[in-house]
């Protein structure tokens, strides 16, 4: 039961990890480079990651648990990153500094997660006998 239940959101929080993992292997080869959509790519993926496997809308206590788990993943990373030192490349243009503009980054990987997993959709078509 639990495999079932918690399955699909330990399989996309996998997928997060690899794409955190290649953050901050890249932050780690060039500190002096921003990867701008980095954050928003790890904060998505997880949600996103979820819908495709359950292959239906999800739950809004789904949602919401996949994409805390994919903006706890983005913003751990981003801490490590910033006080390690990693951060140091420019930021766009509105944003003071390269940590306010990854939390934006997260926001808009969050909403976007979100709106991916609750859009409604069709199920995968059934087969004869399948239950």
């Amino acid at each position: 039961m639990l495999s079932r239940r918690f399955g699909p959101l330990l399989a996309a929080t996998l997928a997060g990890l690899v794409f955190a993992a290649i953050w901050v292997l890249l932050a780690a080869l060039r500190p002096g480079v921003t990867f701008h959509l980095a954050p928003l790519i790890v904060a998505a993926t997880v949600p996103v990651t979820q819908r495709l496997t359950v292959g239906r809308p999800a739950r809004p206590m789904e949602a919401a648990a996949s994409a805390a788990v994919g903006a706890g993943l983005a913003a751990l990373v981003l801490a490590g990153l910033e006080a390690t030192g990693r951060l140091d490349g420019p930021a766009l243009d509105p944003f003071e500094g390269v940590v306010a503009e990854s939390l934006v980054a997260i926001a808009i990987g969050v909403v976007a997660g979100l709106v991916v997993q609750l859009w409604p959709g069709s199920a995968p078509a059934r087969r004869r006998g399948d239950r």
